[in-house]
């Protein structure tokens, strides 16, 4: 365990046809075999690997996959600073971003604008955190409503940037969701919610959950479909330097 340690570096920077890549590389005593996958967010693709693998190996790996991380690459959205965002989409409506310098910090949705006022042209850290307070504001409402029309309680409903999940339920009652879900339509932000609360009278995924997801959300195939075809794209927008 420990020469392999040193024998394997954390990340290495891989050519492919037209640029280079950072490859960050995860031995886990749990694989038995080396899979890929690119993450959008750090820019870098992640190869787990058994811990019996050596440097060599993970290179030939990655030799033969070349053709794929550069189809990747290809399909991947551009990742943009807030700051030099001319509008964004928020719970599906377009909003134009007008930034006024201000010692105070404030934000205005008016007239299909949304209006910053801020210190700093450098707003990025700020405005996530009011999107963030705006989004949990609506997760709580929603879910309250939802949780009514099944007659369950809910516990805690809070918010978290999570890579691979939209939204989570814990058996206590606790309903977690994906704040980066402001930035797609209303109705899919609906079935998230939807999805999770049903999880509190069904914890599992059957037939049972599915019928409750529908009554609550009439459009839930719909809305995960939206998701998997493009719920990549609501990671694009970057707020901190």
């Amino acid at each position: 365990m420990r020469h392999f340690v040193k024998t394997i570096p954390g990340k290495l920077t891989f050519n492919l046809t037209h640029q280079e890549v950072q490859v960050r590389i995860m031995p886990l005593a749990c694989v038995r075999r080396a899979t890929l996958r690119y993450d959008m967010q750090a820019q870098e693709f992640k190869i787990r690997i058994p811990l019996h693998y050596k440097q060599a190996a993970v290179e030939q790996f990655l030799r033969e996959a070349q053709g794929w991380m550069e189809r990747q690459l290809s399909k991947a959205p551009q990742l943009v600073h807030i700051c030099n965002c001319k509008q964004v989409s928020l719970m599906g409506n377009e909003f134009e971003l007008s930034y006024r310098a201000s010692r105070r910090t404030s934000f205005l949705l008016i007239d299909g604008k949304l209006h910053i006022m801020a210190p700093t042209p450098n707003f990025g850290p700020v405005l996530e955190k009011w999107f963030r307070q705006t989004i949990l504001e609506y997760f709580r409402i929603k879910s309250e409503h939802y949780s009514a029309l099944l007659g369950v309680k809910i516990k805690k409903v809070s918010i978290r940037e999570t890579k691979s999940r939209w939204g989570s339920c814990s058996a206590h009652g606790s309903l977690s969701y994906n704040w980066r879900l402001i930035f797609a339509p209303k109705e899919v932000i609906d079935y998230v919610v939807a999805h999770e609360v049903a999880h509190l009278q069904e914890m599992n995924h059957s037939m049972k959950f599915w019928r409750l997801v529908a009554q609550l959300h009439p459009e839930a195939q719909k809305a995960r479909h939206w998701l998997k075809v493009n719920g990549s794209k609501l990671f694009t927008i970057q707020f901190q330097e």
